[in-house]
Parts: structure tokens; sequence; C-alpha cells
């Protein structure tokens, strides 16, 4: 039995002694901390993303604040004037001062001389990786319809009447904005560095708006395969 005994006593003092040897070497929290903790330069990076973010948001409130009151403004020329040349005007000029205060946008305007009242649905015939229909609502006279894959990667589609003079604010400080042409109709791309794409074109009164993160080829695809119901 004492033999017994000692083995285990001795089993238990090298365990109690390893483990206060394993604590001690283990660092208080405040190493930790000052070990673990973020470079000035990190800390810097991640502060300027947030800035740039807030900026961005802020800045892309204020630009629909102003497309509000100058589309109100429009609304009170037209009515104040019988010729119709004052509310283009009016509308040119809005344009040319919100490229002059936002540099780092630019607007797009769409017109069109005849539209259908209302749109009632519209079917896509082509849609690419794997995207299924998530969610779709009325969207004024239009429908808008929004697309999910396994990623969780988005595609909108918004079909509307094209009842024209409607402003675009594109953020074109980080993305390539063009015109571009499809089978006759005019319309704007934007290509973003983050690999968000969009695509807003009239085509006989009907305005399409495609856009999320896939390649322009695909967005393109979409659109070419949209058909409208009235």
């Amino acid at each position: 039995m004492s033999e017994k005994v000692t083995f285990d006593t001795a089993i238990s003092t090298a365990f109690r002694q390893l483990q206060r040897q394993t604590l001690s070497a283990i660092p208080d929290l405040a190493l930790l901390s000052a070990a673990f903790s973020p470079s000035p330069a990190l800390v810097n990076k991640t502060d300027a993303i947030i800035y740039t973010a807030e900026r961005k948001q802020k800045r892309t409130i204020l630009l629909k604040y102003i497309a509000r009151t100058a589309a109100a403004i429009i609304i009170v020329f037209t009515l104040l004037s019988a010729h119709p040349t004052v509310a283009t005007a009016m509308k040119k000029i809005f344009s040319q001062t919100v490229v002059q205060w936002f540099d780092k946008y630019i607007s797009i305007e769409t017109q069109a001389d005849t539209y259908p009242q209302q749109i009632t649905d519209f079917t896509v015939g082509y849609m690419t990786d794997d995207f299924v229909l998530v969610e779709e609502s009325q969207y004024g006279a239009g429908i808008y319809k929004l697309y999910e894959n396994v990623n969780n990667d988005l595609v909108s589609i918004i079909v509307k009447p094209d009842m024209g003079g409607d402003l675009f604010g594109l953020d074109n400080e980080h993305s390539k904005t063009l015109e571009i042409v499809i089978s006759g109709a005019k319309g704007i791309k934007m290509c973003s560095e983050d690999g968000y794409n969009l695509l807003i074109i009239s085509s006989h009164g009907i305005q399409y708006t495609v856009e999320g993160f896939v390649e322009f080829d695909e967005i393109i695809k979409i659109y070419e395969k949209i058909k409208i119901s009235l």
C-alpha cells in the first residue's frame, strides 16, 4: 500500500508542478494586449475606410434631396410656362449643376416620346450563375425583381415605363461610366472596381435597369432576354 501511495503522490506532485510552470509561462492580459493590438498603420487605414464610406453615404443622400428639390422646381416651372422648352432648359441646368457640385458623380437623363402607362410583369429568359428569384414587387408603374445565388451574390432588375426626364446619380469615383448602344437602343453602362456592374437602357418607351456583381457581358445577356407584359 505504501508503495502505491508514494507513486500516486509523486504523480500528483509532478502534475501540480507542471501546471504551475505552464500557467507562469502565459503572459498576463496587459502583455497580450500590447502584443496583439493593431498597428497604427492598420488603425489609420480602417479609419480612412470608415470615413470614405460615411462620406459617400452622406453625399448620396444629399444628392437625392437635391434631385427631389430640383424635380419640384421643374414641375412648378412647367405649370407656370405654356412652352415645354422652359422645363427642358431647367432640367439641363440642374444636370449641369449636379455635375459641378458633385465632381465625383455624373448625371444622366432619359427621354422618351411615347411610353406605356403600366407594366404588369416581365419574364427573364436568361439568368447567369444559378441565380434564383427571391423577391419581386411593384415599382411605380413598373416591376422590380431580385435574384440571388448560393454565394449570396445579387442581381436586381427594374423594368418600367420611360416617362422621360429621369435623373440618376452614378458614382464616377470608383467606377467607369460610358454610353452604350445595344440593337439601336441607347443606354449607360457602369463598371465598378469591386466587380459591381450596371446597365440603364431605354427601348421603345421602356426603361431597363439591370445591376449586380456579375460580368457586364452577363448583364447584357440578361437584358436581351427580358420579355415584358403590358
